[in-house]
This record gives C-alpha cells, structure tokens and sequence, in this order.
C-alpha cells in the first residue's frame, strides 16, 4: 500500500516535523511532480480548504484511482460563496467596544459575544456558523451550503469583512496568549471556512466527490501524522 502526504498552506507551507522524512511527503502543493504519486496510492492531504481542494481536483482530474482524505483539525470543509455579496455596517464590532472591553483585560468570551451581537443583529441568531460540525456530516454540510449560494449570506459577509479588516489584528493584538489559544483550539477552523468561502463551481465538485466516494473528510491531522 503505498502512502503520500501533500501538506500545505497559502503562503509558504511549514512542513510537519514528524513527516519530513516520510517517503512520498510533499510539501509544497504547487511543485508537485505528480507522475511520482501512482494512481492507486492513498492521498492524506494536510488540509481541507482552499487549496486542498485544489490538489484534490488535480488529483482526480488526472484519474487518481486511490484514497484520497482531506485531514484538519476539526474536519471542516469552506462555506460555498454566495452570489450576492454586499458590506456590512458593523454595530457593534468596533474599536471603541473592543478598547472598552479591553481595558483591563479582554476575554474571548467578550469577543464571541460582540460577533453574536453583530450577527443577531443582522438577522442571524447563532454562532454556529464559526462552531462547526462533526466531518461525518461532510456530505450534508456542502449540500446545504450549496443550497445556501442562492441567497443572501450575512454571515459571510460579516465574518469575511472582519477577517479583511484591521479589526482582526487589533483584537489579537489585545488577547491574553491563553485566549488565542481557546480560539485556536475551539474556532478557528470554523471562523476560516466561513471567512473563505468556495465558488458554487468547487462545491459542486466537492458534492460530486464525496457521493461518488472519490474523496473523504476527516478530522485529527495530528493524531494521523503520529
């Protein structure tokens, strides 16, 4: 049985030490020499977003016949982007409530109620957008996400906007290091799928993938790699 791992991220990918000297470990997921990986060998991607997806859709463009697992922290796959797109007017995420917040000492659990606050206020009553799911609901996520292209996504909007915005650097700039490391832990993968979202044309693909059992998620890159 033969194993590769391609593991990456947007701007130079930092390898993982347990697999540096792994036979068949990629790195970089844009210098790959694909004829070094056979077709029916089994693919962990270090990853399940952005660019995962597109080293899956290369992989099987080129009719890779092996498994094919996209691994992360969680097991989170991206939103899919929504047609419409329009700013947000913030209410309450602003550097005037984050000072006075952070005045003394500001908590996480401040923050996530100010995005609460923010989303409630624009008609979304939940912060399960940035909690996420259980990867076993994969295929049902991006099909309901699918079915979400159509319509209005505050959400998206909110969270990408604030995730463009120096607002995002100044709240982790104030953070206790115990606190980035609750969000890290707990919210960041679903903060990223919401914030990137995938065109409907990738979702699609994703969709097709996971039904036709061309392409699995899963969560625990770490557990994996040990």
């Amino acid at each position: 049985m033969h194993r590769r791992i391609l593991a990456f991220g947007h701007s130079g990918p930092e390898p993982i030490p347990e697999l540096e000297e792994v036979s068949g470990y990629f790195n970089d997921p844009w210098n790959i020499d694909w004829d070094k990986i056979p077709s029916d060998a089994s693919v962990a991607l270090a990853g399940s977003r952005l660019t995962a997806l597109d080293v899956a859709k290369e992989l099987i463009s080129r009719g890779h016949v092996g498994e094919v697992v996209m691994y992360s922290r969680r097991g989170f796959l991206p939103s899919v982007r929504s047609k419409f797109s329009s700013p947000v007017a913030l209410n309450y995420l602003r550097l005037d409530e984050i000072d006075f917040l952070g005045s003394k000492r500001l908590r996480l659990f401040d923050v996530l109620r100010l995005i609460y606050f923010e989303l409630k206020s624009h008609g979304v009553n939940s912060l399960s957008c940035i909690k996420g799911y259980a990867p076993e609901y994969a295929l049902e996520w991006i099909k309901k996400e699918i079915n979400l292209a159509d319509k209005v996504r505050i959400d998206q909007d909110i969270m990408g906007g604030i995730y463009r915005s120096s607002l995002i650097d100044y709240i982790w700039m104030k953070l206790p290091g115990e606190e980035k490391k609750l969000f890290l832990d707990r919210y960041l993968s679903g903060w990223m799928a919401i914030a990137h979202p995938i065109p409907l044309e990738n979702a699609i693909f994703l969709r097709d993938a996971l039904c036709q059992g061309q392409l699995k998620v899963r969560s625990g890159i770490k557990k994996y790699c040990q």
